[in-house]
C-alpha cells in the first residue's frame, strides 16, 4: 500500500490493489512526516476498532434489548482479530468500521425516516468498497435491507445516492489519471 500511496503523491499512480487504502495513506503522508505514519495509523485503528464496538452495541440495541447489545459489544471488544489487527497497516479495521457505520445508518434512517442517515450509510459503504472491493455483495445486501425496512424513496434511494457519489468520484479520479485502476481485481480483495 505504501508504494501505491507514494505514487499517488508523486502524480504517478500505480495500482495493484483497490485505491481506497493507498489514497488514505497518501492523505496521511501529506500531513505527517513519513516516520510518524505507523503510530498515526495504529492510533486511528484503535479509534476505529473502539468505535466499531460502540456501533455493534448501537446496532444490537436498535434491534434487541440491552442484555443482547451488551453481550454483542463485549464479544467484539475481546475478539482476538479485532484487537490484533489494530497494529497493522491494513484495510480490515477501517473497513469493518465503515461497514458497521453503514448498517447503523440504515437502521437509524428507517427508524427516523432520515434521508441524511441513508445518504451517510451509502457514503460509508462506498468508502468501504474502495478499501475492499469484495464487499460489493454486502453493499447490495444493505441496499436490499434498506428497501425491506423502509420505503424505497425514503431510504434506499438516498443510500444509493451516497454510494454513487463515492464510486462516481473514484471513477472520475481514475478517468482523469489521478488514480489508477486496480490491476489485481478478483484476487482476495
Amino acid at each position: 500500500y505504501g508504494w501505491m500511496a507514494q505514487g499517488i503523491l508523486q502524480g504517478e499512480p500505480e495500482s495493484y490493489a483497490p485505491n481506497g487504502y493507498p489514497l488514505f495513506l497518501a492523505l496521511i503522508l501529506s500531513t505527517v512526516p513519513a516516520t510518524a505514519i505507523v503510530p498515526v495509523i495504529q492510533s486511528l485503528n484503535v479509534i476505529w476498532a473502539t468505535a466499531t464496538v460502540g456501533l455493534t452495541y448501537a446496532i444490537a440495541r436498535t434491534l434487541d434489548r440491552q442484555p443482547v447489545a451488551s453481550l454483542a459489544a463485549m464479544i467484539v471488544a475481546v475478539y482476538p482479530h479485532q484487537i490484533n489487527y489494530t497494529r497493522f497497516l491494513l484495510t480490515e479495521v477501517p473497513t469493518t468500521f465503515l461497514l458497521m457505520l453503514s448498517l447503523y445508518g440504515i437502521l437509524v434512517s428507517t427508524r427516523k425516516a432520515s434521508h441524511l442517515w441513508s445518504v451517510g450509510a451509502g457514503v460509508a459503504i462506498g468508502l468501504a468498497l474502495l478499501l475492499r472491493t469484495a464487499l460489493a455483495p454486502v453493499a447490495a445486501g444493505i441496499g436490499l435491507l434498506a428497501t425491506r425496512m423502509g420505503s424505497i424513496r425514503a431510504v434506499a434511494v438516498p443510500y444509493g445516492i451516497g454510494l454513487v457519489v463515492i464510486l462516481g468520484a473514484h471513477s472520475l479520479a481514475v478517468a482523469t489519471g489521478h488514480l489508477a485502476s486496480s490491476s489485481n481485481l478478483h484476487v482476495n480483495l
